[in-house]
């Protein structure tokens, strides 16, 4: 193993780790990339995940499990970067994990080279996770809110003009001097239908508004 003399004793690291996770709202962990088991999480996961610091100390796989089905290959592909990573290097990414009560929680991992064997291979990472799901929740609902304003301006730039654009030629073929012309019969009818379609788009744009 790689030692620097003004590096403490693992003990006493995951100690201090400890005392500075203490009051903050962000989960940091230790991974072993050999077995790719927590071999320390801050007590803040709690709270964050609704699991005992043990539950993930048990089962050297209960993390992976913990993970979104359809984060596995982004969350495999982290992992291989890390065995690679430069001293210093931040690797920053974001996934979906399993809380306790079932629900998925969107978190954002910061993590860096905790420790290298005596050839210099990455062995453990030191990760900071915090949950961004309100982050996430809130962009999306603004993706939402854009599809939105995108769909009414679509709708606004064709499906409008087409009966409004009927009913102004029909209003102009209206023989307002003789209303009895038997004519107006034929345009009063065609100016319904298109007033019911006008009125269906707006309709339609209101539904999408909520």
């Amino acid at each position: 193993m790689v030692k620097n003399e003004n590096l403490l004793p693992l003990q006493d690291r995951y100690e201090l780790l400890e005392k500075i996770t203490n009051n903050i709202s962000v989960m940091i962990y230790i991974m072993s990339l050999d077995t790719l088991g927590m071999e320390y999480t801050s007590r803040e996961v709690r709270n964050l995940l609704g699991y005992n610091e043990q539950d993930f100390f048990k089962h050297p796989d209960f993390t992976i499990s913990l993970y979104h089905a359809d984060d596995y290959p982004l969350v495999a592909a982290n992992i291989k970067h890390s065995m690679s990573m430069r001293d210093n290097e931040l690797n920053i990414f974001s996934y979906r994990i399993r809380h306790r009560n079932g629900s998925y929680r969107w978190f954002e991992s910061r993590e860096m080279v905790f420790e290298r064997d005596s050839y210099g291979t990455a062995t453990k990472i030191l990760g900071f996770a915090q949950d961004i799901t309100d982050k996430v929740e809130f962009v999306n609902e603004l993706k939402r809110k854009n599809a939105q304003l995108e769909e009414i301006a679509r709708v606004n730039s064709h499906e409008i003009r087409r009966p409004l654009a009927a009913i102004l030629g029909l209003i102009t073929l209206f023989n307002k001097e003789n209303p009895a012309d038997e004519f107006n019969i034929e345009v009063l009818e065609k100016l319904d239908v298109s007033a019911k379609e006008l009125d269906e788009v707006i309709h339609r744009i209101v539904d999408n508004t909520y």
